[in-house]
């Protein structure tokens, strides 16, 4: 049921669908107000959500809440990376890492510090079924001096929710209290909701984002690439509006 309407989701959060849908009708209608008012409604929507400036606005004040660090003090059995950071290529045998590869980095600064024992990589995309998790677990080991033992693959979820129901069924002994959830910014709130519905409270790190970002009139200038960003979000705006109703 998450699964699906995740993929719904994806497709209704992407600006691109209503500029598309707002430029077919401008194109097909007859009544010359309407396709008027569609075509005025496309370029708007493509203007606003190709506006870098806005996008940093509401990113920041949707991520705001959860960018305190984790208590160093102490150390953590487990930490918990949902997956989104690497592909594996199978024609050059190398894994490959993507925007979010930072949940990787921190992670392993974190296990090199000793302030986590473990390290839990679930529904990856160079790890799972249709990744390659062996030669991924010794990537990890040649590269990042992470030992073999040290990582607990699962690699069968597909979206949030499953990230955190299947790591619960995975590893027997992770709990609120021994576990460091380690996720990007913009998906924080929504995997925390998830934890939620499981009865799982983790302490939890926020990374893959930039909190010094400096404003200027450059930003105000349409940036297609934007609306890709602006994606992401609608599409956690969505999920989390999706989880009070089905909660």
């Amino acid at each position: 049921m998450f699964y699906i309407l995740s993929r719904i989701f994806a497709v209704i959060a992407s600006p691109w669908f209503y500029i598309l849908i707002l430029f077919t009708l401008a194109s097909f209608l007859k009544g010359k107000k309407m396709r008027k008012g569609c075509f005025i409604g496309a370029w708007t929507i493509l203007l606003v959500f190709s506006n870098g400036m806005l996008y940093q606005v509401a990113l920041n004040a949707w991520t705001a809440a959860y960018l305190s660090m984790p208590d160093t003090t102490r150390s953590y059995k487990y930490a918990l990376l949902p997956g989104g950071f690497s592909s594996y290529d199978t024609k050059r045998n190398r894994t490959e890492y993507g925007f979010a590869v930072d949940r990787l980095v921190d992670a392993v600064l974190f296990y090199k510090r000793g302030i986590v024992k473990k390290i839990v990589i679930t529904g990856d995309g160079a790890s799972c079924r249709d990744g390659n998790p062996k030669a991924f677990v010794r990537h990890l080991n040649e590269v990042w001096g992470v030992r073999p033992e040290d990582v607990i693959i699962e690699p069968n979820a597909k979206n949030t929710f499953q990230n955190i129901k299947l790591s619960l069924q995975a590893v027997k002994d992770m709990d609120s209290g021994n576990t460091l959830l380690i996720n990007s910014a913009i998906y924080m709130k929504r995997t925390l909701q998830s934890c939620k519905q499981l009865n799982f409270h983790p302490a939890y790190y926020s990374t893959d984002i930039d909190t010094t970002v400096r404003m200027n009139w450059e930003m105000w200038i349409p940036d297609l690439h934007v609306t890709d960003d602006w994606m992401r979000l609608i599409h956690e705006w969505i999920g989390c509006m999706a989880y009070k109703v089905l909660k």
